[in-house]
């Protein structure tokens, strides 16, 4: 749903991926550093240092941006790096929620988010794989997931945050089983 502006951000930040480019950095070193970030960010979750997790989320974020529009702005995209990235993205998911599970007490609830947001990975890579196309369908990508868990942290609504995650995966798994079903 955000992906469009996901592409807008990315091609907006040009001139921070110039700079980053300038350096050497590299898109895996951005990705594997948001991953570990991600740890970080968990288990300042965990502790009840809601705050600090949520700026550590959203720096996170940042750098999960940030690697793809480097690879994208610089000609540096590879299989790997779009490989390395899912990996890491799905980490990140758990390491999170894990988080979120030992603060709040919601394991439930928490263990269902991990599972159902990495089926809406897999969904649309598997989808992508046998249409042989890719595609954004669906209401709850990974951005929208992350955007509702930190509201729900900011607000302290982490229950209705991963309810809300939860049954809008849902739908999008059914609506990129759909969209591929009619597609084959």
């Amino acid at each position: 749903m955000l992906s469009r502006v996901k592409r807008t951000i990315e091609n907006s930040v040009e001139p921070i991926t110039r700079i980053i480019y300038k350096l050497h950095i590299k898109p895996n070193h951005l990705t594997i550093l948001a991953c570990v970030l991600s740890i970080i960010t968990g288990y300042l979750i965990a502790s009840g240092k809601i705050v600090c997790g949520v700026i550590l989320l959203s720096i996170t974020g940042l750098l999960d941006m940030l690697d793809g529009a480097l690879a994208k702005n610089h000609g540096m995209t590879t299989r790997f790096g779009e490989f390395l990235d899912s990996v890491c993205d799905r980490f990140t998911d758990g390491a999170i929620l894990i988080g979120i599970g030992i603060l709040s007490g919601e394991w439930i609830l928490a263990s269902i988010a991990i599972v159902i947001g990495a089926l809406v990975s897999y969904t649309k890579a598997k989808g992508e794989k046998i249409l042989g196309v890719d595609y954004s369908v669906g209401i709850m990508e990974r951005s929208e997931r992350l955007i509702v868990i930190l509201i729900g942290l900011l607000f302290n609504y982490i229950r209705e945050a991963l309810i809300i995650v939860i049954v809008f995966s849902f739908i999008t798994i059914i609506q990129r089983i759909l969209y591929v079903k009619k597609r084959i």
